[in-house]
């Protein structure tokens, strides 16, 4: 990378600092947005004019320009659309030889849970890294691999048959690399190279790199190998949480190592210098948790290079007091923390809660859709999606516990409320148990349920609380309607569309978080002074993988002068400069019209 192109991601950096920490009000976590009070710092006139669009309009907002059927927008929330639009990584991928209708299709599909999606969204990932990983390979002179992270060896072996690579995969879950044990015992295939599969740990420390190399030995012993001059490319798919900076730091500190391909994901998983004990919100988890957390893992657990255990098959255990489980790294010193790598970004002296990483690793953060849209669509924006439904029952949920349960439930902790299928099945008992319900109440006179919606409500609350342990009887069935009702005093179709609006404010913010956090990525690597070649990668198309940028990095050659190595010629998001010239521009004209 040469001393222009550092400049331009520098810049990049601090612009995107600048932004998010200007509008770090908004990205609070979904079940925050009404006991927070989120709405009320949305300026006055963004507000009248958001409240004017349709549950389909909001959700298209930070994709397509604003609507003008409800009046001109105003300028500043043009220009703060256009702004983070244009400071985002791009994450297209350049290699665009599919349909996009495939892709619009494809959006419904990877986000069921069936085998059958989650099959093709694997084989999609594993055969577009397998293919860059083989590119990077050929231009950096490698022809050995080690696949952090491999789980049950998919990318190892695909590399292993595709690219002719010998490929070591190392995970430390035993039921993982037990399940790859086939893969060590077979023989290489005509062309194809040697892959095996190991249960190792790569702790999230200081030792990390010194602990690569000792792999990269005890896989290749240098004494008579003849494999000894080739250098060795370490990749990772979806490296959760501080595996990913783990990862960088090894790539730059360890000498056997003379490539990087990472893609990163679940960056709330994050150990951050400002918070090294995780003391943001945590969830009090009872049951299943988001896919990509640890779910289970406890603060003693050793640090290992993927989720320990499945919560499918945890049992469901009484809420508890306990501190939020962190990654085990966060109790080490900062020089091991996750976020920020770089000194260019650690001398903005922003901070990334927990909270607004987490929005980083939603799909609104790769510029897609939020889940409710295509309900919305249909339902021509006459009444709230049921996943948007959810998603207020869930912060009304948050804001009733602190105001009636708040000795029940510690300080900076979020309820569980099970999740939007448990959220239909209780639908379907409240509208099973409504017109009962109705007609009790009709005698009641104050205790009267007038809707629907209370109705669900209720239920959603009441089945909440026990699943959280959490006393039912406080308030009962009239008083949890009556609540309802009093904070959304101008219907729930309002508040819904309020809730909509401020989660489309937040997915105009999502691009940046998570540019920012692989721009830190690329810093990092260009302040190590071991680079050649650095680039953020689009890789996978984001309706398939929403995480698809990949960090690509060559070290210079060894023997010979910088630059005698091939050129990595691939795509890249990164900034070029006279495109951060006119963001610069843009940057100073849009501050001048919010003046």
């Amino acid at each position: 990378m040469t001393d222009v192109e550092l400049t331009s991601w520098a810049h990049r950096a601090r612009e995107l600092a600048a932004r998010l920490r200007e509008h770090l009000h908004l990205l609070r976590h979904p079940q925050d947005l009404l006991a927070c009070d989120v709405w009320q710092s949305v300026p006055g006139d963004w507000q009248s004019y958001l409240e004017k669009l349709s549950f389909a309009e909001l959700g298209r907002l930070h994709m397509d320009r604003l609507p003008t059927r409800c009046g001109d927008p105003p300028l500043s929330l043009a220009h703060f659309l256009a702004l983070h639009e244009h400071l985002a990584l791009h994450r297209q991928p350049a290699d665009d030889d599919e349909e996009e209708a495939s892709d619009s299709a494809l959006i419904g599909v990877v986000r069921s849970s069936s085998k059958s999606a989650k099959l093709h969204k694997k084989t999609h990932e594993v055969e577009k890294l397998s293919a860059l990983i083989a590119a990077v390979a050929a231009t950096s002179h490698c022809s050995r691999a080690i696949d952090i992270g491999c789980g049950k060896g998919s990318l190892s072996a695909h590399l292993s048959v595709s690219s002719g690579l010998d490929v070591v995969g190392l995970d430390a879950q035993e039921v993982l690399t037990s399940a790859a044990a086939a893969l060590s015992s077979r023989p290489p295939s005509a062309g194809g190279g040697r892959v095996r599969i190991w249960q190792r740990t790569v702790h999230s420390d200081e030792h990390a790199p010194a602990a690569v190399d000792g792999i990269c030995e005890e896989a290749w012993p240098a004494a008579g190998s003849a494999a000894a001059s080739s250098g060795v490319v370490l990749c990772a798919l979806h490296a959760c949480g501080d595996l990913s900076p783990t990862i960088t730091r090894c790539f730059a500190l360890a000498p056997s190592v003379a490539a990087l391909v990472l893609v990163p994901c679940c960056y709330n998983l994050l150990t951050v210098d400002s918070d090294p004990c995780g003391a943001e919100h945590s969830p009090m988890k009872v049951g299943k948790c988001h896919p990509c957390h640890p779910c289970g893992a406890e603060e003693s657990d050793p640090p290992s290079t993927r989720p320990s255990a499945s919560p499918s098959t945890r049992p469901s255990a009484p809420p508890s007091t306990k501190q939020a489980r962190v990654p085990s790294v966060a109790k080490a010193a900062a020089a091991t923390a996750g976020f920020p790598l770089s000194e260019v970004v650690r001398r903005t002296g922003l901070i990334l809660s927990r909270d607004v990483r987490w929005i980083a690793t939603q799909r609104e953060a790769a510029a897609l859709p939020p889940s409710w849209l295509d309900e919305a669509s249909k339902a021509d924006g006459a009444a709230p999606p049921a996943a948007l439904l959810a998603q207020l029952w869930r912060a009304l949920f948050a804001a009733l516990m602190r105001d009636h349960y708040a000795d029940c439930v510690p300080e900076g902790t979020r309820v569980s409320t099970g999740g939007h299928a448990r959220h239909r099945q209780q639908v379907a008992e409240a509208e099973g148990q409504g017109k009962a319900r109705q007609g009790k109440a009709e005698g009641q006179g104050d205790d009267k349920v007038a809707s629907t919606a209370g109705f669900e409500f209720v239920a959603f609350a009441e089945a909440a609380l026990a699943r959280a342990g959490l006393p039912a009887n406080r308030l009962d069935r009239s008083e949890l309607a009556r609540y309802a009702a009093a904070r959304c005093a101008d219907g729930v179709v309002n508040a819904a569309r309020r809730v909509a609006a401020m989660t489309a404010l937040q997915a105009a913010l999502a691009p940046l978080v998570e540019s920012l956090l692989l721009t830190d990525h690329v810093l990092f690597l260009h302040e190590s002074g071991v680079c050649e070649d650095i680039r953020a990668v689009p890789v996978f198309r984001p309706a398939r993988s929403p995480r698809n940028v990949a960090i690509v990095a060559r070290k210079r050659m060894t023997d010979g002068p910088t630059g005698t190595g091939a050129a990595l010629l691939l795509p890249t998001s990164q900034p070029e400069d006279a495109e951060l010239a006119a963001c610069s521009e843009q940057v100073a004209s849009f501050r001048l019209a919010e003046s």
